[in-house]
């Protein structure tokens, strides 16, 4: 009687577990697995100043339907121990338009879509803290109930000795915020960058001068002065839209654990206040400065006269703007 008791619950943990899974993907990526009418964009905004004690961020991302019960598949597969780059394997045959969401959960948590065949992960191990990791691959296609599929894994790499960093730690002294009235309407002309356009070339650089007009008309017209294009801040903008767009995600924290402020730190910006806006999914300077600018976290940080400097990245439409005030 005892076993039988046993068994059920393990068995009812089996099934709830993957399906209370489900219900966290959805608030994150409901409109795109579940139908939502809304246009397939993404904004999250971040900032920091050496007067708060940690960042803050938001995202617009919200689901607008209910989505069906998913199906569990059986009790979870181990995969032993893994490192290196390691590929888990999505579903083999699937629907034409399905999506495929991979969610790994453990000591850090990562949640990567794929809507191409063949469906399958790969996974960075070195950027996981060392320990036990559950993978779920939830399948959705039009019409029919959602599945989900569990394994396990333990990651075990070498440990990296650390090492010594010659990046000053920004003073924890609160700056006074510059008012943000004027006597006169300030230049909408944007200044000289001061070290060159930083990384990316081609498109990314003429829409980072794009995205620097757009941004000092919205900021004139709000009575800041005009931000000039500073190169280590597009370099640290740059690197992350190429970083989200190769590995397929979206995030202010990179894959390998960093803040947007450790990025600018490691491009070598030294910063008393600064902040980022991310944006996938929109085709040109206009369209992802409107998004921006309608979504308040966004608007603030694109209007706070605090910052006197910019950079902005480009890759395959995934946008980095970043803002800082030198130390």
């Amino acid at each position: 009687m005892h076993s039988q008791s046993t068994n059920w619950t393990r068995n009812t943990i089996l099934v709830l577990a993957p399906l209370t899974l489900i219900a966290l993907v959805a608030v994150f990526l409901g409109p795109k697995l579940f139908g939502s009418s809304e246009s397939d964009t993404k904004l999250a905004s971040a900032n920091f100043s050496t007067g708060d004690s940690t960042p803050t961020s938001s995202s617009t991302v919200s689901p607008t339907t209910t989505p069906q019960a998913a199906k569990a598949a059986g009790a979870p597969k181990d995969l032993g121990t893994v490192k290196g780059t390691y590929t888990v394997k999505g579903p083999a045959k699937v629907k034409a338009g399905s999506l495929v969401v991979f969610v790994v959960d453990g000591k850090k948590r990562l949640v990567i879509k794929d809507e191409k065949a063949p469906y399958a992960l790969k996974l960075k191990t070195g950027s996981l803290p060392n320990g036990k990791y559950t993978v779920s691959v939830l399948t959705s296609s039009a019409g029919k109930t959602a599945t989900v599929s569990t394994s396990t894994f333990t990651v075990s790499n070498p440990k990296k000795t650390a090492k010594p960093t010659t990046t000053a730690t920004p003073s924890k002294t609160t700056t006074s915020k510059p008012s943000t009235t004027s006597s006169s309407k300030p230049s909408t002309t944007a200044p000289t960058s001061d070290t060159g356009s930083g990384s990316g070339s081609g498109k990314a650089a003429t829409y980072a001068q794009k995205v620097l007009e757009i941004t000092n008309d919205e900021r004139a017209a709000a009575g800041c002065k005009a931000l000039k294009l500073n190169s280590k801040l597009t370099k640290a903008a740059q690197l992350h839209s190429e970083d989200m767009n190769e590995n397929n995600y979206f995030s202010h924290d990179s894959q390998d654990g960093r803040s947007p402020f450790d990025r600018m730190s490691d491009a070598g910006y030294n910063f008393s206040a600064a902040a980022e806006n991310i944006a996938q999914g929109q085709t040109s300077p206009a369209s992802v400065m409107d998004a921006w600018m309608n979504s308040e976290g966004h608007k603030a940080n694109i209007l706070n006269c605090t910052y006197t400097e910019m950079g902005l990245g480009w890759d395959n439409n995934y946008w980095t703007q970043t803002f800082g005030k030198p130390a």
